[in-house]
């Protein structure tokens, strides 16, 4: 059945009513009238064979990760977080709550606009829709089973924050002309650039804060523009364009010329025993970033960005400090004491990517004061030069000032599943990270030349031989995090790391 409102706001009220009423229990909300359809059925035929290889690198990746396979432990959960992250599926998203629907049928809408246009909410009756559905099988028609998919992904954010279920939709328009018409609630879809009025923030709809199954995912989606950048290599070699210099890399992490007949055993502060806190944290609910607490963040204008970045450090342990239970879930950053302007997206944002990533793991207040204060003044310097996002050089001379360093060193970290990430610490607070015994591992003509934090990273490139942990993860969070953050700025496709304990490679870039 077609319904007909005026606006998005009376389509969400019959919505209401319908649910209440028992009419219908799941919801869709569409920017335009279309036929409902999955992902994966409005790809033409090589479209869907590139679907399912990512889909199948997608499979891979998750088995290779076992904290990423914690989460997502079932078929259906894999295909659920595939489907929220813009890998083609056969489920097509429902809700359960219609205002949640209406915020889509208005969420981006096409370029394209004409008067006749119309907006919808998609309104289920799953009880009759599986009527339909066990009558078209009975009358012999093949046809696959009906699927309500409920999944429970632990961290999915998105999907809670949606109140998502899924229908396991594998059919083309036909299926709507000649087996089930689903009820439809149509309104005049408003002109661009206006949006609709709805009654749920977007930032509540799509988080902004990461969870720990979101910054992992961002490791796979690097992965694949690796994969894809070195297909167009191997291209462009084969054809003659390039020419193939191949850089030498160390046998286990560790130049063996340089060492004595012990190697570089690993330090004892990384033994598990020790590292028992850093595990995966245990999974959180996803908390509305409209309802966290809110904390000042107060930037001196006048002041040197070294002077800034330390005041802040203060006032935020404090804040930290003195707000029971903060670290429990989101904050919102008010920004003040400085003309932000366009930069203050770029704060809140760097702010907030710094403490999704820390704050559950066992660093101290102090230390996460330090990044976010860090993160901050580091993305208002880049704001101002922006230059430096492209420019190595210039970011690293942007991280020495905020850091007061007179030299910093340019970080590259591996992770377990070939991604990486990199960020800036200062030579000398790096250097201090090296366990005290080094030296004592070197073959004699060695010592006096493997004698700074350059030197050492050359030959040796395993974090668990070369650092003491806690010095380390000092470092780490103070400086290496929030320069990472701010200088991969916030496109999809790049991993980062908050973690020490899964840097399994940490040297020069």
């Amino acid at each position: 059945m077609m319904h007909h409102t005026p606006n998005v706001a009376e389509a969400q009220q019959l919505a209401e009513r319908m649910k209440a009423s028992g009419e219908c229990n799941w919801f869709r909300g569409q920017t335009r009238n279309w036929p409902v359809l999955s992902s994966l059925s409005r790809r033409d035929e090589a479209q869907h064979a590139e679907a399912c290889d990512r889909m199948a690198a997608f499979d891979h990746w998750v088995d290779r990760n076992p904290d990423v396979r914690s989460m997502i432990r079932t078929r259906d959960d894999r295909i659920a977080v595939a489907q929220h992250y813009a890998l083609p599926t056969n489920f097509v998203d429902f809700t359960t709550e219609p205002a949640v629907a209406a915020f889509f049928a208005c969420h981006e809408p096409p370029l394209e606009w004409s008067s006749s246009d119309l907006s919808c909410i998609i309104c289920v009756n799953t009880d009759d829709l599986r009527d339909v559905w066990e009558t078209v099988r009975n009358a012999g028609v093949e046809i696959p089973p009906f699927e309500e998919i409920r999944v429970d992904v632990p961290e999915l954010w998105r999907l809670q924050a949606q109140r998502g279920i899924f229908l396991y939709f594998p059919f083309d328009e036909g299926f709507e002309r000649h087996v089930y018409d689903f009820d439809r609630i149509c309104f005049p879809s408003p002109q661009p650039p206006a949006g609709c009025s709805v009654s749920i923030p977007e930032e509540d709809i799509y988080p902004t804060q990461q969870s720990q199954l979101e910054i992992s995912l961002d490791q796979f989606f690097m992965l694949e523009r690796l994969t894809e950048g070195h297909q167009a290599f191997e291209q462009m070699l084969s054809d003659g364009r390039l020419r193939k210099i191949t850089k030498p890399s160390l046998p286990d992490g560790l130049d063996p010329d340089v060492f004595g007949p012990l190697g570089l055993p690993e330090h004892e502060s990384w033994s598990p025993a020790a590292l028992s806190g850093w595990s995966t944290p245990a999974p959180e609910a996803f908390v509305p970033i409209s309802t966290a607490p809110e904390l000042e963040v107060f930037v001196q204008a006048d002041a040197m960005p070294n002077e800034r970045r330390l005041r802040l450090a203060e006032s935020l342990t404090q804040q930290i400090a003195g707000t029971t239970g903060c670290r429990a879930g989101p904050v919102r950053w008010h920004l003040s004491g400085e003309d932000f302007k366009e930069g203050s997206g770029r704060v809140s944002e760097a702010m907030s990517l710094t403490w999704d990533g820390l704050r559950r793991l066992p660093f101290g207040d102090d230390d996460l004061a330090h990044a976010l204060a860090m993160a901050a003044t580091f993305a208002l310097a880049v704001h101002d030069d922006p230059q430096a996002r492209s420019d190595p050089e210039l970011a690293g001379r942007l991280a020495a000032v905020c850091l007061g360093a007179s030299s910093v060193f340019e970080t590259e970290i591996g992770m377990l599943d070939g991604s990486y990430t990199r960020g800036w610490a200062a030579a000398d607070e790096l250097a201090a990270a090296v366990r005290d015994d080094f030296p004592s591992f070197l073959n004699a003509e060695f010592r006096s030349r493997i004698d700074s934090i350059w030197t050492i990273l050359q030959v040796s490139t395993v974090p668990r031989r070369t650092f003491v942990f806690e010095r380390l993860a000092t470092v780490f969070a103070r400086q290496i995090v929030p320069t990472q953050i701010v200088a991969r700025g916030p496109a999809t496709g790049k991993a980062r790391l908050y973690n020490p304990v899964q840097a399994m490679s940490l040297g020069r870039p």
